[in-house]
């Protein structure tokens, strides 16, 4: 019974010579979670901000398409109008008036 008495004084005695180690341990802890939480709060508006210059610049390429198609198809039916062949051989004889 002498060693049990011995374990059952020397445990308390360990457990309040921790008792700074875990203190320390249990701050540091709390600290990195508190920066944890910071760090992910910033990486969630650097998202919300990536997000919204994403979604701006898909509109303005909707935007840029919509002019590029609104000015070939202007072009195309400036084209139908022309009779583009003519111009081809006006451009050959051109051409050929050149090197002769």
């Amino acid at each position: 019974m002498a060693a049990s008495s011995t374990a059952e004084t020397t445990v308390p005695q360990l457990i309040r010579s921790w008792d700074p180690v875990v203190t320390e341990l249990a701050g540091v802890f709390k600290a990195f979670l508190e920066v944890q939480k910071v760090r992910e709060e910033w990486v969630e508006q650097e998202a919300a901000r990536r997000d919204h210059r994403w979604r701006a610049m898909q509109h303005q390429f909707q935007q840029l398409q919509s002019e590029v198609g609104q000015s070939s198809g202007s072009l195309a039916q400036a084209d139908e109008g022309d009779d583009s062949h003519h111009l081809t051989s006006a451009r050959v004889s051109r051409r050929e008036q050149t090197v002769a």
